[in-house]
């Protein structure tokens, strides 16, 4: 395979990705930054706006405004630290963490559909290049 080859290869993966990311989203009611958004407060759970900016790679200005939207629609709450009163601690409510549950069940079914369209692309030009077995 060459690196032509790899590279239309990476970037029909990335159309495929950025469909489904947005399917995905549309399925769930809510944006694609949103979606995100609530993806990583679920998995990787971040206390403040700045950690959660940095897991997101937004500046804190952007994710301040994802949030306002999250809040808004019942998915998170934010209250200020007790102990740092600069900064703004992010939770996921009921909503928001049935939000999350329903996006990776979601998630899952896409995904499953998305590997076998992977194995669709990739297969013919691993073929092409493998050339007969030894």
């Amino acid at each position: 395979m060459n690196g032509i080859d790899i590279g239309a290869g990476l970037m029909r993966l990335v159309l495929l990705c950025r469909k489904a990311d947005k399917e995905i989203a549309a399925t769930a009611g809510i944006t694609s930054d949103q979606m995100h958004c609530l993806f990583v407060l679920h998995s990787e759970s971040p206390a403040c706006i700045k950690g959660l900016s940095g897991l997101l790679g937004w500046s804190p200005t952007r994710t301040s405004k994802i949030l306002r939207a999250l809040e808004e629609g019942g998915y998170v709450r934010r209250r200020m630290d007790e102990i740092d009163r600069r900064k703004e601690q992010v939770a996921l409510t009921d909503k928001g963490l049935q939000a999350a549950s329903f996006i990776l069940s979601v998630s899952q079914r896409v995904g499953e559909s998305l590997s076998a369209r992977i194995t669709q692309l990739v297969s013919p030009a691993v073929a092409r290049t493998s050339g007969p077995a030894p």
